[in-house]
């Protein structure tokens, strides 16, 4: 909390950069000690590491991840702003960001990352796994709407099947 107060501060005035910066410290920085935890080991390669980074620039424009987390409802366009890919959001999310800015992780010579103090894993995990399953919550709603709706719709065509079906035989 204080390191995001913090970062809020360094970035008064600039609501993209404010925004960026909350959801940095507050989802990715958990997913992916989330998907440490899930490796069960306190580093992840490059390739291990760009699953949850890819993952968080898609749900950042998903309307479920709005949902979920209304603070960034309507926001990504200006959180994303000057980030035209997956790629790009890497490089600012990770490298320019939470590895260069913050320190928050560190890159071995190997290529490896992990988190800049291990005692941080299980408490940003457990944030992550909570994010999770919010995000979860919203999207098994929204889709048991969608299927009702299918399931009502196929209800009205197969009576409507059945109602001509009857017409035309009884002529």
């Amino acid at each position: 909390e204080r390191l995001c107060a913090g970062q809020l501060r360094l970035y008064s005035g600039d609501q993209a950069q404010q925004l960026r910066q909350d959801y940095l410290i507050r989802h990715l920085l958990p997913d992916i000690a989330r998907e440490m935890k899930r490796k069960k080991r306190p580093l992840l390669t490059l390739e291990e590491l760009y699953r949850p980074v890819r993952q968080s620039y898609e749900r950042l424009r998903s309307k479920a991840f709005s949902l979920a987390f209304p603070q960034y409802m309507g926001k990504s366009r200006l959180m994303l702003q000057g980030i035209a890919s997956e790629s790009e959001w890497f490089d600012y999310a990770v490298e320019e960001q939470l590895v260069e800015q913050m320190g928050l992780l560190t890159k071995s010579e190997g290529g490896n990352y992990r988190l800049i103090h291990d005692n941080f894993l299980d408490y940003l995990a457990a944030r992550g796994e909570e994010n999770r399953q919010r995000l979860a919550g919203i999207q098994a709603v929204r889709l048991r709407r969608r299927l009702g709706a299918g399931l009502l719709a196929a209800c009205v065509l197969a009576g409507a099947g059945i109602a001509v079906f009857r017409l035309t035989a009884g002529r």
